[in-house]
């Protein structure tokens, strides 16, 4: 490992800390978590063909699982063309486009990213892109704070867990307070009395159980209370779907990876944000925009840069500093080659199957949660005498085990139980004998 730091670099350090030694920096984390206190079993310097083997050796032993699993993550077709353009070296080995001149290619495609992006959620202008769609969310809720001057916001409980708890992060730190608006019955309740002021109501269209949420509550409640409107979108599904700024949307975001990126183990994550002309100048990230140059030709430059934290320093509107552009640049691709035409088969084709194997599953016993209509994901609830030994069956098949929606905290008391539920999804890239093959697995512990 190569470090710049020299050993007087390192006393000077020490010495401005009041420290003796670089372990004291690192004495709060618990050793049993601590890389550097275990006992690594490494094998001696390989050849480049020798590593490869040991590699493949590992490789071998990952389970490949046909998935039946979403939350936020989602198995979708990927044309070819998509990464055999998005990895050329020109694009996989660029840097901050800071320096627009040597710049162009990245930033068109940037800009390209940007306008798609404002198309499909219906807002005014978009970034280049965050790290991914809970980061998108909690920036979100620092735009309406910031925007309104009111520290409390209003979220729903059927916003993604796993992006609740980075909210409440978020939140905890800046001193804001999140009311939590309870699921009953699979639907947000909007219209909750909640006492002071409130900067934004905070969404997500379709909630993570699946359901369609009732978006004209929501754009009463933001109305009344003269607040924001932000609303988490899945794009995929956006396209048979109202566009949010429909109902009252001042701010729309949303996990960009259903366009064109590969699942791997959670990541890699594309989080994308848009907002109105009003608002442009929070948005946090960078922003590209279309120009001339002094030759009166087409160019594209990095802009609104004042507002970020390399100028502003600690009065930046954020302290975002990078984008996905690798992926953003996937999603582009991905957009383009499937167009608004394209893109709605893949959500008509995606809530076909789900629909489709909902009823196969109901029609062997299973317990399908129908409390409002969904689209491509939808809650189940198993018995737990049924579900430790569906779990290992489904594995040893091949197939992702559900989600257990119990297991994820829940933030509000008065919010629906889930104990005993469990999160299914098919996207348009399960055939019919893989979801046939699914269900025949069911249907032996169900028999």
């Amino acid at each position: 490992m190569y470090t710049p730091h020299t050993a007087q670099d390192l006393k000077k350090m020490l010495d401005l800390l009041k420290i003796e030694s670089i372990e004291e920096l690192y004495k709060e984390i618990p050793k049993e978590v601590r890389l550097d206190t275990r006992t690594w079993d490494f094998p001696e310097g390989k050849s480049e063909s020798e590593a490869l083997r040991i590699l493949k050796d590992f490789e071998a032993k990952n389970l490949n699982l046909t998935t039946f699993i979403g939350l936020g993550v989602y198995d979708h077709e990927i044309p070819s063309a998509v990464w055999a353009l998005a990895g050329k070296a020109e694009f996989v080995t660029s840097y901050t486009p800071y320096q627009a001149e040597a710049s162009q290619g990245m930033l068109q495609a940037i800009f390209e990213y940007q306008s798609m992006i404002a198309e499909i959620t219906g807002m005014d202008v978009a970034n280049a892109s965050v790290y991914d769609g809970a980061t998108a969310l909690a920036e979100a809720m620092i735009m309406a704070v910031g925007d309104k001057r009111k520290y409390k916001i209003a979220v729903s409980m059927g916003v993604n867990p796993l992006y609740r708890e980075v909210l409440a992060t978020y939140a905890k730190a800046i001193g804001i307070e999140i009311v939590w608006l309870p699921l009953k019955n699979g639907q947000t309740d909007f219209l909750m009395e909640i006492e002071g002021e409130v900067s934004a109501y905070i969404m997500q269209q379709p909630n993570f159980l699946g359901f369609v949420e009732d978006t004209n509550a929501f754009r009463i409640k933001k109305e009344q209370a003269n607040s924001l409107g932000v609303v988490s979108i899945n794009p995929i599904l956006n396209t048979v779907l109202r566009k949010p700024v429909l109902y009252g949307a001042d701010i729309v975001c949303g996990e960009g990876q259903s366009l064109g990126i590969p699942i791997n183990s959670g990541g890699p994550l594309l989080g994308f944000m848009a907002t109105t002309r009003k608002l442009m100048r929070k948005l946090p990230g960078r922003i590209v925009g279309m120009t001339t140059d002094q030759d009166g030709k087409t160019a594209f430059v990095l802009t609104l840069q004042a507002r970020e934290q390399h100028i502003r320093r600690e009065k930046a509107s954020s302290n975002i500093c990078t984008n996905q552009a690798l992926n953003a640049l996937a999603a582009t691709v991905y957009i383009s080659l499937l167009g608004p035409k394209g893109l709605k088969e893949v959500a008509q084709s995606s809530i076909n199957n789900t629909h489709y194997l909902a009823q196969e599953l109901e029609a062997i016993g299973v317990e399908i949660c129908r409390l409002n209509p969904f689209l491509m994901e939808f809650p189940v609830k198993i018995p737990q005498d049924k579900i430790g030994f569906l779990r290992e069956t489904l594995l040893s098949r091949g197939f992702t085990p559900p989600i257990n929606l119990g297991e994820f905290k829940s933030e509000c008391k008065e919010s629906q139980d889930l104990t005993d539920m469990y999160l299914l999804c098919a996207t348009e890239k399960r055939t019919k004998a893989e979801i046939d093959a699914f269900v025949a697995v069911w249907r032996e512990i169900y028999a």
